[in-house]
């Protein structure tokens, strides 16, 4: 455990500097040292049960910042962990559900340490802008999803083809289904860079040898057509979206900067309130508030 125990005290000083990349690719070797390392065997002590309060405490934090989403999985690894602890700490109780709850945030920190990666690749450091330009929301299997605005700059034509030669390298039939993560966020970059036709190209693909990831590919349809101020289409996109699966609070999210784009784009108060009720019939526990004038 000395091992572990050393890549703890480093991950300690790098979260109190709050250098957050380093503190979370230190958090995940010290996990993998705890996990996968076979000089030791693990002994359920009090500093190791400190130690992994530290990190669940971290991953909650690191979440809250804007260029994390926090969604239902990350929540439920979160509270799964926290309540392990807390039910471990009353009655010394047995190991065995507090280990499989370590084992979902270690596999939760791997994931967030390949986002903030790719947040690292872009030149968007964590932690450094309440506005960021790209938002990744990490899923319970590993892909990531990205929102964000639009680069200015943009892609040459040779770029974008480029990017895409590689995603249909990784979309050949003899793809599996681990490079998925790989083709959503090269379809992702495609759109947040301005190269929407290929970007759209990409989704369709995607769904069509992935049908179980329809409503990612919907989701991203819709922001493709958003960006290109086909409002009505993008609404068409998010609720196939929410019919495929899709978060209904993601959804309603999505639909509701339609609906306020196209109340905007007219003068006609009638036209403004069709908008407004369409948002309310498909979505009548949500109290979306939209500017009229």
């Amino acid at each position: 455990m000395e091992k572990f125990y050393t890549q703890i005290k480093k991950f300690d000083q790098l979260a109190e500097q709050k250098n957050y990349y380093a503190a979370l690719a230190a958090g995940q070797d010290a996990f993998e040292i705890l996990l996968y390392s076979d000089d030791e065997p693990v002994v359920v002590e009090p500093p190791l049960i400190g130690a992994i309060d530290r990190l669940q405490r971290f991953i909650g934090q690191l979440v809250q910042l804007p260029e994390i989403e926090e969604n239902e999985y990350i929540q439920e690894v979160l509270a799964e962990m926290k309540a392990e602890l807390s039910a471990y700490i009353a009655d010394d109780s047995e190991a065995e559900d507090l280990g499989m709850a370590i084992v979902e945030l270690a596999r939760l920190t791997h994931y967030l340490k390949g986002a903030a990666d790719y947040l690292k690749m872009e030149n968007l450091p964590l932690g450094q802008s309440t506005e960021p330009k790209l938002i990744i929301a990490v899923q319970e299997d590993g892909s990531m999803q990205l929102y964000g605005r639009m680069a200015e700059d943009g892609l040459s034509p040779e770029e974008a083809q480029a990017m895409m030669q590689r995603f249909q390298q990784l979309l050949s039939p003899d793809a599996q289904e681990s490079d998925l993560s790989q083709l959503l966020n090269l379809a992702a970059q495609l759109m947040v860079k301005g190269a929407l036709e290929e970007a759209k190209q990409a989704y369709w693909q995607i769904q069509e040898q992935y049908p179980s990831y329809q409503a990612q590919c919907q989701t991203g349809l819709g922001a493709c057509a958003y960006y290109q101020e086909n409002f009505e289409q993008a609404i068409e996109h998010y609720l196939l979206a929410l019919k495929a699966g899709e978060s209904e609070d993601r959804c309603a999210y999505n639909v509701s900067e339609s609906c306020q784009a196209l109340i905007f784009a007219t003068t006609d108060r009638n036209e403004k309130m069709k908008w407004v009720y369409f948002f309310k019939e498909h979505f009548p526990e949500i109290d979306q508030q939209f500017e009229l004038d």
